[in-house]
């Protein structure tokens, strides 16, 4: 039996987490894609949530879409995955009535160096959503058999 001489792509299981702060777009990214529903994530808002999940700059909000006037909330989530060495790309949820930022701007406003991919995303629209997680894919490493 001979053996192809380019080595073959070893398969395995990818977990892809969609992370972020309050109202960012995650459920929304989500739906787009599944050809299932995801869970839903949404709850009534109660009075211990008001400090952590304000709305109140958001009268107009009737999806779960990422605001850039609220740009500070990411820093968490992009600083767990440096320092946990996660690929991961930066996506900019980009929607109706929101500043509307130049990718560079954005990128120093949230202090990733040019190895962090940083993509313009509707999580609302399915091939958005679709060459966003294309994109992820280009982050990690590939697994080979070797020979």
């Amino acid at each position: 039996m001979s053996r192809p001489s380019e080595p073959l792509v070893t398969l395995s299981s990818v977990k892809v987490v969609i992370s972020g702060g309050f109202g960012v777009g995650k459920t929304t990214f989500i739906g787009a894609i599944s050809e299932i529903g995801p869970l839903d994530t949404e709850a009534a808002m109660t009075e211990v949530s008001v400090r952590v999940n304000d709305t109140s700059d958001l009268s107009d909000k009737l999806t779960t879409t990422v605001d850039t006037r609220r740009i500070e909330d990411c820093f968490l989530t992009v600083e767990y995955f440096e320092e946990g060495s996660t690929p991961f790309l930066l996506a900019v949820n980009r929607f109706d009535g929101a500043g509307q930022f130049d990718i560079d701007e954005i990128r120093e406003a949230v202090g990733v160096g040019e190895d962090i991919p940083v993509v313009e995303c509707d999580a609302r629209e399915r091939e958005s959503v679709k060459h966003t997680l294309i994109a992820l894919t280009g982050r990690v490493p590939a697994t080979y058999v070797a020979w």
